[in-house]
């Protein structure tokens, strides 16, 4: 669709809000959208909540970790949890809120009075993390007369994109990929306007949800540069070389999501050289969910970064598969100095369940291939994936073992079965013989449950063939290895947060 004209009185605030999470991740999402406001002249400000709590300590990440961690096997997702969402919205409405919700209030609290002031037009990007601190800050924006929108990957659950808006936590919520109608949006938002755009659900004036499907993508090599203005850079850049995933792993949103593309290997690399020279760091990280979603694509960037010797470093989430002696040799000449791989299991038969490609020899071998190169190897597992016996736990046990014993380079995370929304897992239960509990709305406070009871149904716990007992010790198993190997760290399942505090993935 074709842009709008800025409006010429609005300012726009983008907000990344905490927790902040095991790494310094910054908000590409966000960095993009402002870059299109930028080039269409609207003036912007970006306030990095989220960096300024994890660097001050004084986030709540660890006490919301340790809640959900209460419930592994048998509660945890990514979707939204009504009740606290309730909590910091209308904490008046209840006799005593939860110290999650204390915890979000207080900073709240803390970051309103500053960023009220800072424009007109306020832009979120949520997550499971950050959705409730999101949504508390916009509802206080808006009784000030501050419009405010948000993006982010769960909101093509359509339940949720419903509930945000009749809970009064903002005007629009927006699926899949806003730079197409960012500009036109920030306009309605500052007019008073509503009409339909792509990808926008808003409320008629009858208080019901109007939506309207997203337009296809722009093409990925269109887009500006992101804009990281008012971000710290400490230690790399963020950088996207694709969006989306090629694969259809049972377990995973991306699924459901927009199809796979990716910028041409020239315009990435052009990028980098220009972000280098920008902001002094030739340190990057990529936000792709795989790098090497296309071998032809991760052969040419590596070999583009080779013959150009810009001694570039640089990290990146990838799928184990393919991953080559020769391969890794080339990713680690290109300046590749970590890898986060999604193994999830080493058992050949729960991959087949998980709909992937069961050569653990080979990923195997790539880990410690790798690791022995000198890029950090760090992997995923999740545990108890419908249909996992106690012998598919131990030979994954066996196999980490085994690699600790052949390379000390390496890390991983242990994961509990998540229902992530999307999912096939979570969008076909029955196939997976997981039976779904929903959020019941009648343990809300009476004047709080028409929003929800009318926004849909909101999956808040689960239960299947794996008992939570036998899921909590298969937690347990891998834990105790990270704890024998000094790698312990704050997860899904831990009842304490470890002395050890610097998480996976962290260059610290």
């Amino acid at each position: 669709m074709p842009s709008a004209a800025p409006h010429s009185r609005a300012r726009v605030v983008l907000i990344h809000s905490p927790p902040h999470g095991e790494v310094d991740f910054l908000n590409i999402g966000l960095a993009y959208l402002q870059a299109v406001l930028e080039r269409a002249g609207v003036e912007t400000t970006f306030f990095d909540l989220c960096f300024e709590e994890h660097h001050a300590g004084t986030d709540f990440y660890d006490e919301y970790v340790l809640e959900l961690s209460k419930n592994i096997g048998g509660g945890v997702g990514d979707g939204v949890d009504p009740r606290l969402l309730m909590e910091v919205l209308h904490p008046e409405a209840f006799d005593r809120v939860s110290p999650v919700a204390e915890a979000i209030l207080r900073k709240v609290e803390t970051h309103l009075p500053r960023v009220q002031d800072a424009g007109e037009v306020f832009l979120f990007s949520i997550n499971v993390l950050t959705e409730y601190f999101a949504a508390a800050l916009a509802y206080r924006l808006r009784a000030l007369g501050k419009p405010t929108a948000a993006g982010g990957p769960n909101l093509g659950f359509a339940p949720l994109r419903q509930l945000m808006l009749r809970c009064g936590a903002f005007d629009a919520v927006v699926e899949g990929d806003g730079e197409g109608v960012v500009e036109a949006l920030v306009q309605q938002l500052a007019d008073g306007q509503a009409s339909l755009l792509p990808g926008v659900t808003r409320l008629r004036a009858d208080g019901e949800p109007e939506y309207q499907p997203p337009a296809a993508p722009l093409p990925a090599d269109a887009l500006p540069y992101p804009s990281l203005a008012g971000m710290t850079l400490t230690y790399f850049v963020p950088i996207l070389a694709s969006r989306g995933c090629p694969r259809r792993c049972a377990f995973c949103s991306e699924t459901n999501k927009a199809r796979y593309r990716f910028r041409s290997p020239e315009d990435v690399v052009g990028e980098m050289e220009w972000a280098a020279a920008r902001y002094a760091n030739t340190n990057f990280h990529f936000h792709d969910d795989l790098i090497n979603g296309s071998a032809t694509w991760i052969d040419r960037f590596c070999e583009l970064l080779v013959e150009r010797r810009h001694r570039f470093t640089w990290e990146s989430f990838c799928c184990p598969e393919k991953l080559t002696p020769a391969r890794l040799d080339a990713m680690r000449a290109a300046g590749c100095v970590l890898l986060k791989l999604g193994v999830q299991s080493f058992s050949p038969r729960v991959l087949r369940l998980m709909r992937r490609k069961p050569d653990v020899d080979g990923i195997e071998q790539a880990i410690v291939h790798g690791s022995k190169l000198g890029i950090s190897m760090r992997y995923d597992m999740l545990t108890c994936f419908p249909g996992e016996t106690e012998e598919d736990h131990r030979e994954n046990l066996a196999r980490i073992r085994s690699i600790f014993d052949r390379t000390e380079g390496v890390h991983f995370s242990p994961n509990p079965l998540y229902l992530s929304i999307g999912s096939s897992t979570q969008a076909e239960p029955d196939r997976y013989g997981i039976s779904l509990q929903y959020f019941d709305p009648e343990t809300l406070p009476r004047d709080l449950r028409w929003p929800v009871a009318a926004s849909g149904q909101f999956p808040t716990g689960f239960s299947y063939g794996i008992s939570q007992d036998v899921v909590q010790a298969r937690m347990r198993d891998l834990g105790d290895i990270l704890k024998q190997e000094g790698k312990d760290y704050l997860y899904l399942g831990q009842t304490e947060v470890p002395v050890r505090r610097h998480a996976p993935g962290s260059r610290r």
